[in-house]
């Protein structure tokens, strides 16, 4: 026989059985749509970042930075005169916002015209007659921006614009454009303005201080000498860095962060593997008769099997290709949310345009289309191998599928006991931890048949006493067409395991950062000077200011604290030097710690570190942390490790008068003040935003309430992505279980012909269907509290503490139990009621003719 008239068979069953089709349609291309989004998604947050760091480092191969993120004005004036280096440039940069685009960061660029000439390119030359250099340099507001910067603002030259910085509000007058003919930098300029970089000291509060200074070197050896000389004139806590190393730098960072939103997306992809899985058995089935007929009359087994691998090979490719669309569509929302969360929590970007790169269209398409082959191969090989006969038996594969189960559950015991081997082994692999994962949710899935038989001879005596004959009837008829049922319970359990996991590890992960927030903020006031950069800490605070905080009535106590970053055996470790009262002890809780630890603390020079800094360089109480001070190497004894949600890098803490004897350095960043009485409060407050409108520089002034707060907020906006991707999957299921109902019931036309034949009523017929969607939907939610539950804690003990080194109390809330059983059952109720209808209006007769 042809393949065309194949074809015109395959077309003509596709043609009947629309719906079932554009289900797995959509069910294909939303799996491919959330991976190719969040693929899409991370990568254009990187790229925007890798894109922004080449063109505000214009031609600079080396940068001289800051650990603690300025440096002194003074380095550069050293270089130029003692290396005679020419290709260097000093650099002061910020950031500000404008109220046309709230969301959006626009860097500002403080540069020197007269060293600017072999680094950025677009910074308009001395010689420009298009620039007034004399205004440029004397006019403390004028601003270099972009024409398509200036057009989107309606900016025109010589006019001004409002920016907010520090929750002021800035002017700046237009003074002329940036130009390149480099399509990148002039994509990235959309989001720059450049002025003088004494103007800019000023406006951002760094008067003596630079960002970083630029260098235009060779391939720099460490061996040459000239590498020394420069080395030799860098002050303590400056270090020269590669361009290039801090892109790689940044990906490193949110390279946890990447791989968590990767493996969510492709769980969706998973559910959805499931519905092509039933479609396309489905489909076998419903044509096991013309099959047969066809193996009868001489079509070859091979060529069956192409026919059907054609069929989901054409499913696979259009829904990828709408997947695609829809994963490139689907970016431009989450980009935001992704971006918000990389900016609270890694660093600054701000994304300009979506990138959608060939790796991610081939891995889209791969993923789409194998996942489509690979769900198709079992009923291909079923429907190939079979012979004619056995292919003509409506019981062969109900049969088959009972010979199957009793395998298919010791496989997937041995995939859950491999899964736990995977996940003891995998050591800091998040690669091979999520392969644990992943493996778990196949055994999994691989023995729900057998547990679904269980469950419901546990049922059925409880379902004959309140509901009689069409219970048991529903009830029974899950185990009956298992093959069917089976794929359906499948992705109704992965998918409510998936939203109990997820969901219980936030909940947890919540309640544990509001204890943790309760117990670390006993101060009643946090002071902080405004960042100047987002690489720097704030500003140091004057000794007079401290003193008059000190002196305001109503305060009993101060508390105060300096960050910087330092050069360890581990890399750059962040230090906290901070000074407390006694009270401010119980700010911190332990996760073990020494006999007298604070006593000790106090009197010898040793340090506490925080659970995510113990977790990544493993360590432990009873260590020593070795770190570079101005006197040398030295090593300090680890007294005890803190919990810590604030950072992934984690610090280690020292005593203030500890830290002063070796680094020589008795600034302050920061104060933590505690009142006599909270009837002081307000007073205090009043007093303490009069002496900060003495300084020069903005403060922060924060209460206890309020930081929590803010605290929390950053916390809902990270893992607001991760809701998004919740409610994706939950799309799926309901996809996939709207999918397996109405093949099920199709399937069963002729049984439900016979029922009415003999006299059933139609509206027992619903009721026999519905109660049969809720049995579903109820041992699905049964069988995904467990699975989720273990879910959550792979996710919490092992995902969670290799990704971002924190640790906490799993706990799993009544309401989310009671909110995942009612979606569940909700879900296979509505997924029931179409076919249900569908076959109460069947005529009994037309139900149970048997098909050509």
């Amino acid at each position: 026989m042809t393949y065309v008239t194949l074809w015109k068979s395959s077309l003509r069953y596709a043609m009947h059985h629309p719906w079932q089709f554009t289900l797995s349609f959509l069910g294909i291309a939303l799996g491919v749509a959330v991976v190719v989004a969040v693929d899409i998604t991370n990568e254009s947050a990187q790229r925007s970042f890798a894109d922004s760091v080449e063109t505000i480092n214009g031609k600079a191969t080396h940068v001289i930075r800051g650990l603690n993120g300025t440096l002194p004005e003074k380095l550069f004036t050293k270089i130029r005169l003692q290396t005679g280096l020419r290709q260097a440039a000093p650099l002061v940069q910020g950031s500000v916002f404008h109220e046309q685009f709230p969301g959006k960061v626009f860097q500002i660029l403080g540069v020197d015209p007269f060293s600017e000439q072999n680094i950025r390119g677009y910074v308009p030359s001395l010689g420009d007659s298009q620039l007034d250099l004399r205004e440029f340099l004397l006019e403390s507001n004028s601003i270099l921006t972009s024409r398509d910067l200036a057009d989107s603002l309606s900016w025109k030259l010589g006019e001004s614009q409002n920016f907010h910085l520090h929750q002021k509000t800035h002017s700046f007058r237009l003074a002329g454009f940036l130009e390149s003919p480099e399509a990148l930098e002039k994509e990235m300029l959309a989001s720059i303005m450049v002025m003088d970089i004494a103007n800019a000291q000023l406006l951002l509060q760094q008067t003596g201080e630079l960002s970083h200074i630029d260098l235009v070197l060779p391939s720099l050896d460490t061996k040459h000498p000239f590498y020394h000389q420069l080395l030799s004139l860098l002050p303590n806590g400056a270090v020269i860095e590669l361009v290039s190393d801090r892109v790689q730098s940044a990906a490193q960072l949110t390279k946890a962060f990447s791989i968590n939103l990767n493996a969510l997306s492709l769980l969706t992809l998973i559910v959805g593997m499931f519905l092509i899985y039933n479609t396309m058995t489905f489909s076998v089935v419903q044509r096991y008769p013309l099959l047969g007929r066809l193996r009868a009359i001489g079509v070859t087994r091979n060529e069956l099997a192409m026919l059907i691998l054609s069929e989901a090979l054409l499913l696979g490719l259009g829904g990828t290709m709408l997947g695609l669309v829809g994963g490139y569509l689907l970016a431009h929302g989450m980009i935001e949310a992704v971006s918000q969360t990389i900016n609270d929590l890694y660093y600054s970007v701000s994304v300009q345009t979506v990138t959608l790169s060939t790796l991610t269209l081939n891995k889209g398409l791969l993923l789409g289309v194998l996942g489509t082959i690979i769900s198709t191969l079992p009923p291909v090989w079923h429907a190939s191998q079979s012979r004619p006969q056995l292919v003509l038996s409506r019981s062969h594969q109900e049969t088959r599928s009972k010979g199957n189960r009793l395998l298919l559950f010791v496989l997937g015991n041995g995939c859950m006991f491999l899964a736990f081997i995977t996940l003891w082994q995998a050591n800091n692999s998040l690669i091979w931890s999520y392969a644990g994962l992943f493996l778990f949710l196949i055994g999994s899935t691989l023995c729900l048949p057998q547990w679904t038989i269980w469950i419901v001879w546990m049922l059925t005596p409880l379902v004959r006493v309140f509901s009689k004959v069409i219970g048991v009837m529903a009830l029974r008829n899950i185990v009956a067409h298992l093959s069917r049922t089976g794929v359906a319970m499948s992705a109704l359990m992965l998918g409510i395991a998936t939203f109990i996991s997820v969901g219980g590890m936030v909940h947890s992960f919540r309640q544990t950062v509001v204890h943790w927030l309760s117990s670390s903020l006993r101060a009643d006031f946090y002071l902080t000077a405004e960042q100047s950069s987002k690489q720097s800490f704030g500003q140091v605070l004057p000794n007079w200011w401290i003193h008059a905080v000190e002196e305001i009535p109503g305060v009993d106590n101060i508390g105060s604290i300096l960050r910087l970053k330092v050069p360890s055996e581990h890399g750059v470790v962040l230090v906290h030097a901070a000074a407390f009262p006694e009270k401010g002890e119980d700010s911190f809780l332990f996760k073990e710690k020494t006999d007298q630890a604070w006593e000790h603390y106090y009197k010898t020079p040793s340090v506490f570190i925080s659970e995510p800094f113990a977790n990544r360089h493993q360590l432990k109480t009873g260590d020593r942390l070795s770190l570079k001070t101005p006197q040398g190497q030295i090593t300090f004894p680890i007294l005890g490790i803190v919990y810590d949600y604030a950072s992934q890098q984690g610090f280690a803490m020292i005593h203030r008068p500890h830290f002063e004897k070796y680094w020589q350095n008795s600034d302050i960043q920061g104060l933590s003040i505690y009142l006599s009485s909270q009837n002081h409060a307000k007073a205090v407050r009043s007093q303490l935003e009069k002496l900060a409108a003495r300084l020069k520089f903005p403060v922060r002034i924060l209460s206890n309430r309020s930081l929590r707060n803010h605290t929390l907020d950053v916390f809902d906006r990270t893992f607001l992505i991760t809701g998004i991707l919740q409610t994706l999957i939950a799309v799926v299921v309901f996809l996939g279980m709207l999918s397996a109902l109405m093949a099920l019931q199709l399937e069963r036309k002729k049984e439900m012909g016979v029922l009415r034949a003999v006299g059933m009523l139609p509206k027992q017929l619903w009721s026999s269907i519905l109660q049969q969607c809720t049995y579903m939907g109820a041992i699905g939610a049964s069988l995904a509290l467990p699975v989720g539950s273990i879910l959550a804690w792979i996710l919490i003990y092992v995902i969670n503490l290799r990704s971002f080194g924190w640790s906490f109390p799993f706990t799993l809330p009544f309401y989310l139990i009671m909110k995942a059983f009612i979606i569940a059952i909700l879900a296979a109720v509505l997924a029931g009621i179409y076919p249900a209808w569908k076959m109460s209006n069947t005529s009994p007769t037309l139900a149970m003719k048997e098909e050509a």
